[in-house]
């Protein structure tokens, strides 16, 4: 049973593809529509902290699947898309290599998951402490 998870899991992040041409959609989406200014009086740290993370998240978003997908054409699977087709590899297996850009792939993994824990965080705060309506204009419909 853990084996077929395990299987299921693998072959969702070896499709991560997808996932990286979907960011890069809503980073050209957000390029082309941007953010409306923090509220007057926010002070620069977060600001600054804001822009930060938003460029953070976008390119964790856009250099895993990347990275990912170098990594899976240094071993002798290359990578399939979601079981209908299969890319590669267009490498040689080279473990070393696999290990070095695997390592990459884990390495953003984390420090993703850790800046949206933050993002979260600030999110709750806007809606919690502050009050100050950023939080609603990050949902669908939002207003500004």
């Amino acid at each position: 049973m853990l084996h077929e998870l395990l299987q299921v899991w693998f072959g969702w992040v070896r499709d991560g593809g997808y996932l990286g041409i979907i960011v890069l959609i809503r980073a050209y989406w957000r390029w082309k529509h941007p953010a409306p200014p923090l509220p007057p009086g926010t002070p620069s740290w977060i600001v600054n902290a804001s822009r930060l993370s938003h460029g953070l998240l976008y390119a964790l978003l856009v250099f895993m699947p990347i990275v990912g997908f170098i990594a899976s054409n240094f071993t002798k699977y290359g990578v399939t898309y979601f079981g209908l087709f299969k890319i590669g590899p267009f490498l040689g297996e080279n473990k070393t290599l696999y290990d070095l850009f695997q390592g990459f792939h884990q390495a953003a993994a984390t420090v993703l998951v850790a800046v949206v824990v933050i993002h979260i965080a600030a999110a709750l705060k806007h809606l919690l402490i502050d009050r100050d309506g950023v939080f609603y204009r990050m949902l669908p419909g939002g207003r500004s």
